[in-house]
């Protein structure tokens, strides 16, 4: 069991139950020169983005799920703000990890495709609904 507050736009928000899956695209390494990243560049070292997904081991929850997004910033005036989805079911969780592209294209990132892969090792019922739609499936 774990149990953390994450940052929301709403107020911290405390968020517990089993951990499936914890993945991040941070790196430890600077993409640039200097302390940060300059305005208008990537750096992974400065910015980064981290996916949890626990579930509740509580029968009397009925949002089984937590989805928890995070992003991190280290950049002076920036500061880091999460997001958190709760829901009953195992193809929520993976609609919650849907972004959409400047194109407005629905994707998974890297990061969300990874915490699915590894959540998928931990429940069934969402290893069941990533295999139907082809998530973690190599072709």
């Amino acid at each position: 069991m774990v149990r953390f507050v994450v940052d929301t736009d709403a107020g911290p928000e405390q968020v517990e139950g089993t951990l499936l899956a914890q993945t991040s695209s941070r790196r430890f390494t600077h993409a640039h020169r200097g302390n940060h990243v300059p305005s208008g560049q990537r750096c992974s070292a400065c910015r980064w983005t981290r996916v949890t997904i626990l579930r509740s081991e509580d029968p009397d929850v009925a949002r089984r799920y937590a989805v928890v997004s995070e992003g991190f910033s280290l950049v002076p005036g920036e500061r880091t703000i999460g997001k958190v989805e709760r829901t009953s079911s195992p193809l929520w969780v993976i609609e919650c990890l849907h972004r959409r592209n400047r194109d407005k294209e629905r994707y998974i990132s890297v990061v969300a495709r990874n915490a699915l892969l590894m959540a998928m090792q931990y429940d069934v019922p969402l290893a069941a609904e990533c295999e139907v739609r082809g998530i973690g499936v190599v072709a």
